[in-house]
């Protein structure tokens, strides 16, 4: 029984987090971005410049995958690599005028869209949910 318990957790957080992206990706696709070009501005917007290693870790992002979000996000002029003076090898990514636009535009947006998704539970319920999440381990 507990295995069906446990199961049915793990699919009803993946519905949760599916929900989420069709959403915020609705949005996202209207301002003719993706998903994860999005979560590369934010990271950008809320953390200040990084470089590529660093947004691709906080993204969850593959090595692969990176430096075509990347590489898209400058075409579009929403970000752009400036090199790092102490080694020339590296280069850190910021956000563009256009870049801030975008993503000014769309936080508020994302904001209220997470922020639905919870009003029905009580600030008490939000924090023993997040309690929870915490204590789930992933190996």
């Amino acid at each position: 029984m507990s295995q069906n318990l446990e199961s049915s957790i793990r699919e009803s957080l993946q519905n949760l987090v599916t929900s989420f992206d069709k959403k915020i990706n609705k949005i996202v696709l209207e301002n003719k971005i993706t998903l994860s070009q999005f979560m590369v501005l934010e990271a950008l917007y809320l953390q200040g410049d990084m470089c590529i290693s660093q947004v691709r870790d906080l993204i969850c992002s593959s090595v692969g995958t990176i430096p075509i979000i990347i590489n898209n996000l400058e075409k579009a002029n929403l970000i752009k690599r400036v090199c790092v003076p102490c080694d020339k090898r590296m280069s850190k990514l910021e956000l563009t005028n256009e870049g801030w636009e975008v993503i000014s535009r769309l936080l508020p947006i994302n904001k209220s869209i997470i922020k639905n998704s919870f009003k029905n539970l009580s600030e008490d319920e939000k924090k023993q949910l997040l309690y929870l999440l915490n204590k789930i381990e992933i190996n």
